[in-house]
């Protein structure tokens, strides 16, 4: 007895019941109803000898491979090798899941068991040739009759994927034999190679590091791979000065070599240009071109090692896999002559700068790469001295600027002063005593008012016992004056001449 009444199990029941039954989660270990150990069990019966995941895993790349090859083509491909039946998208399938021999000769055998069972009869009985399942049925006439499974797919591969590993070695290879040749006849090269000794022998003049006739370019940094340089990679940048000469803003020696080479007409932009295959070159490794020259080799003798063993099972020939395999052994060739030809060609460019390096196929990127470091920090040297140069150019125009401003000024000031004798630097009175000054800034001011003309605001007559009325204009205060000096006149007709021209130098005095 669980405790559970009745009245709660027919509860349970209509809440949970349909929802299971939806789902498909009653029984089975994984809360399912046993529909997939079903599919297993009859994958297990018609896959004999399999196990349960590699049958299953089986299954689905079959139904995938079905939906794209016949099982009879596909037959045909794998005897024959051929990638044009068998393609690439098929062949990744089937390489996901290779049956072994064990495998195949398991279903040989259930094959042969469900032919001798003989014709079926009712009921039918699982396991019968009519009633195998469908992907038994493509993998039996697909595979049973190949009678190297593993080697075809392999051969398949191969031809497949030949043409490209030739190509991917002799591009290389014929990278660094340009490079080798761009070294060799590059001028430019040479001249800046000449230079920068040149330096060198007379910064070490009277040591016995004095009249070198060469040095290797190995030695010029200790960078190994290919990388964003900096000046400061290069062993020429760590040789500094601590003399200031005029005109020179960078006191190391690879600026000054850099410096040297522009004024001697050595144009490093065309240097880069005649060296332009390096900065590829150094990124190649000769030990991962021979581990591909070996795939390559060991290919080629894979493929005909097949070829024979199939014609000889076959009792023909393959025309396909024959021209194939012949086809492939010249490209092997081909590729190792090329292979020979560039190491030597290496080796001599190495030995034309001095370097010996024996494993020319371990050193050769290194070398590359520290030639091209000796390049490229040359020409980063080069545009920090015209950097240098533009600010120098305009610190020295500004300061020149500044001197002229100084100069303008002071003539002007000098001439605004006069001779300094009777007035300062702003023209005013010097040698004069205090009132004479304050008299003087008065008749200044007076001659200022005067020049005015008629913008003069109003005016006072001092010498009039009657002050005109303000704001009285110049033209008005003259004819006021005027009628003035009339009736002054006609009152003292009798006065004498002097008084007259005394009356007339003080007008003309106001």
């Amino acid at each position: 007895r669980t405790g559970i009444t009745k009245s709660e199990e027919e509860a349970i029941t209509k809440l949970f019941a349909a929802t299971v039954n939806k789902t498909g989660k009653a029984g089975g270990k994984d809360g399912k109803d046993g529909k997939d150990n079903e599919e297993k069990k009859v994958v297990e019966t018609f896959f004999c000898g399999f196990d349960a995941k590699r049958a299953y895993g089986l299954g689905i790349i079959l139904k995938t491979i079905v939906k794209q090859i016949d099982a009879t083509e596909l037959q045909a491909g794998l005897r024959a090798a051929d990638p044009k039946v068998v393609t690439e998208k098929v062949l990744g399938l089937l390489e996901k899941f290779v049956p072994t021999e064990d495998e195949i000769a398991n279903i040989a055998n259930h094959q042969a068991k469900l032919d001798a069972a003989g014709p079926v009869t009712e009921p039918k009985v699982p396991g019968r040739p009519d009633q195998m399942d469908p992907l038994t049925r493509y993998a039996a006439d697909a595979f049973l009759g190949v009678p190297d499974l593993v080697g075809s797919m392999e051969c398949i591969r191969i031809r497949i994927e030949a043409g490209e590993l030739v190509e991917r070695i002799q591009s290389k290879l014929k990278i660094l034999q340009i490079a080798c040749d761009q070294i060799t006849e590059s001028e430019t090269l040479r001249s800046t190679l000449q230079m920068i000794l040149a330096v060198g022998n007379v910064m070490n003049g009277g040591t016995a590091r004095g009249g070198a006739v060469g040095f290797k370019i190995s030695g010029t940094s200790d960078v190994d791979t290919k990388k964003p340089f900096a000046v400061s990679d290069n062993k020429l940048a760590r040789i500094k000065s601590d003399v200031e000469l005029p005109g020179l803003t960078s006191r190391t020696m690879l600026h000054f070599v850099a410096r040297v080479l522009r004024k001697h007409g050595v144009d490093l932009d065309l240097l880069n240009l005649e060296l332009n295959q390096v900065g590829v070159a150094c990124t190649l490794s000769m030990e991962d071109i021979e581990t591909d020259l070996e795939k390559l080799k060991k290919d080629a003798a894979t493929v005909e090692e097949f070829r024979q063993d199939l014609e000889e099972l076959e009792g023909e020939k393959l025309p396909g896999l024959f021209a194939f395999s012949a086809i492939l052994k010249n490209k092997q060739n081909s590729t190792e002559t090329m292979y020979e030809e560039t190491v030597d060609l290496a080796q001599d460019t190495l030995r034309s700068f001095g370097e010996d390096f024996e494993d020319v196929d371990v050193r050769l990127g290194i070398w590359l790469t520290r030639l091209l470091c000796l390049v490229t920090t040359l020409g980063l040297a080069d545009e920090e001295n015209h950097m240098a140069d533009l600010k120098q150019a305009r610190k020295e125009k500004a300061e020149l600027a500044k001197k002229r401003k100084e100069e303008a000024d002071a003539k002007h000031g000098k001439a605004k002063g006069g001779d300094g004798q009777g007035q300062g630097e702003a023209g005013a009175p010097q040698s004069l005593g205090l009132m004479d000054s304050l008299l003087q800034q008065a008749k200044i001011r007076g001659r200022g008012a005067a020049n005015a003309g008629a913008n003069t605001d109003t005016y006072y007559d001092t010498s009039t016992t009657e002050a005109p009325s303000m704001g009285m204009s110049m033209h008005e205060l003259a004819k006021h004056k005027s009628m003035k000096l009339r009736a002054a006149n006609a009152g003292d007709g009798d006065s004498d001449d002097s008084e007259s021209s005394d009356s007339d130098g003080d007008w003309e005095a106001e």
